[in-house]
């Protein structure tokens, strides 16, 4: 079993890239000649009709020793025709050629494998879509697939003078590529295309066996694009020159100063009341409003049209109130409102009140008993001790002039009146005070005296009752 391989051929190459030159040239200076360059930003916009390829191309196996393939290492030229039928979609007609100077024998178990010279020739004709990404600008890329075939000579070995000197004979296979490149555009009509990178699949029958099966294989190509017809790049007309209007005059508004009026509600009260100031402020050119508030004296509390004024702790008086308001130009302004602080009346104090008098005068032999009479004058005494639970009762006891023992008697007539109160009516003793007085009379006077409010004693003299031993004659 024989496998071939080729290695580079440099005359071709060089002679391709020789008639590339020439031709850029060329169209260099037809350019030149056409008028003035388009520019910068038009110069690559437009899609030539046709594109035409010049180019080297390099052929590799995958794997390389691969049964049947013919195209392990070839060098060669590739020309391929792009019809555009628009930025993106065009048909591509693709033709190659390819030479071979060695050719590997793979050996027998005898013969060692060695490379020897030959020659030969390959040549590709494809054909298919391409698909284009084009851009305003230098850089586009595309992608192809392309479907042909193959035609392989005859290979001959050199200097041969054994039989058989052709061990590859001529061989037709199909073809497919797929892949894509890029093209860099130097002017109008040339562009560059620095790689053009496709997968070829080939279906030649391996020798001698004659069996069909696929190889695979790798295609690189290089070398310029000469792009003709399409339309060239509309340049726009220059802009007409800018004509800037002179600044109109500066119109400086001088915005009106706002009103204010300033009152209090109420505006007379008592220390530690509160009055509610009310600002109604008015902008003429409707200006934001910012309301704040003052006082001689008290509190004032409140930033929007009203505040409270508070006057705990004030003294009595007059209070003046400054309502302020300001817009957003700086226009200022400030009215006042007075407020009277009164100071509220003294508090009145509870006076004591006499209540009915008990008079002894009736029983000449029991001046201290407490009659019947008398005890009817108790009775509502007492009336008048339950209903106001929190007063207190003052019993002044009297002697007659010239009554004999008079001072006794006046504190018997006194301590007999209220242990009838607290033994008969229940009153608590401790609510119930006695007193000798200085008035003429065989009477016990009684006065009321409600809480917080004080005895005038006017001479009278408590009694200390823890020394004396009430006489009840009741």
């Amino acid at each position: 079993m024989k496998s071939w391989a080729r290695t580079p051929s440099t005359m071709i190459a060089v002679s391709l890239l020789s008639l590339l030159a020439q031709g850029a040239a060329r169209v260099t200076v037809a350019q030149s000649a056409a008028g003035p360059p388009v520019p910068p930003n038009h110069r690559y916009h437009h899609t030539p009709k046709v594109e035409v390829f010049l180019g080297y191309s390099y052929f590799r196996s995958v794997p390389t020793l691969a049964a049947g393939n013919r195209m392990v290492d070839l060098n060669g030229g590739d020309a391929s025709i792009a019809v555009n039928f628009s930025s993106h979609l065009a048909i591509v007609g693709d033709f190659g050629g390819y030479d071979d100077s060695q050719l590997l024998l793979t050996g027998t178990s005898v013969n060692e494998p060695r490379t020897v010279g030959s020659s030969g020739t390959v040549y590709t004709y494809l054909g298919g879509p391409r698909l284009s990404f084009r851009k305003p600008h230098r850089v586009s890329l595309f992608t192809q697939v392309l479907v042909g075939g193959v035609r392989a000579s005859a290979v001959s070995i050199a200097g041969c003078s054994v039989i058989p000197c052709t061990p590859l004979p001529a061989q037709d296979s199909f073809a497919l590529t797929a892949g894509g490149g890029v093209d860099v555009r130097l002017t109008h009509h040339i562009a560059i295309r620095p790689i053009q990178a496709e997968y070829m699949m080939t279906r030649f029958s391996s020798v001698p066996a004659g069996n069909s099966a696929s190889q695979n294989d790798l295609r690189l190509s290089a070398g310029l694009v000469f792009l003709f017809g399409g339309r060239d790049p509309v340049i726009p007309p220059p802009p007409p020159p800018v004509v800037v209007p002179p600044p109109a005059p500066e119109v400086v508004k001088v915005y009106a100063p706002p009103t204010l009026t300033c009152s209090a509600n109420p505006s007379s009260l008592m220390i530690g009341d509160t009055s509610i100031i009310t600002a109604n402020g008015v902008s003429p050119d409707n200006r934001p409003l910012t309301y704040s508030y003052g006082a001689t004296a008290g509190q004032v509390a409140g930033t929007a049209s009203t505040a409270t004024l508070s006057t705990a702790g004030v003294a009595a008086g007059t209070i003046t109130v400054t309502c302020n308001v300001v817009d957003d130009k700086g226009g200022a302004v400030s009215q006042t409102a007075s407020v009277t602080v009164i100071a509220p009346p003294a508090p009145t104090l509870p006076t004591t009140s006499s209540l009915c008098s008990v008079s002894f005068e009736r029983d000449s032999h029991r001046p201290t008993r407490v009659d019947n009479e008398g005890k009817a004058c108790l009775d509502d005494i007492a009336l008048n001790l339950q209903r106001s639970s929190d007063s207190r009762l003052a019993l002044v006891g009297n002697a007659g002039g010239t009554e004999r023992g008079g001072k006794t008697h006046a504190t018997d007539r006194a301590a007999n009146t209220k242990a009838y109160l607290v033994k008969e009516k229940g009153i608590d003793p401790s609510r119930i005070s006695i007193y000798t007085g200085p008035q003429d009379g065989k009477t016990v006077s009684a006065t009321l005296i409600p809480s917080g409010a004080t005895l005038d004693l006017n001479g009278d003299t408590p009694v200390d009752e823890g020394a004396i031993k009430a006489r009840s004659h009741l």
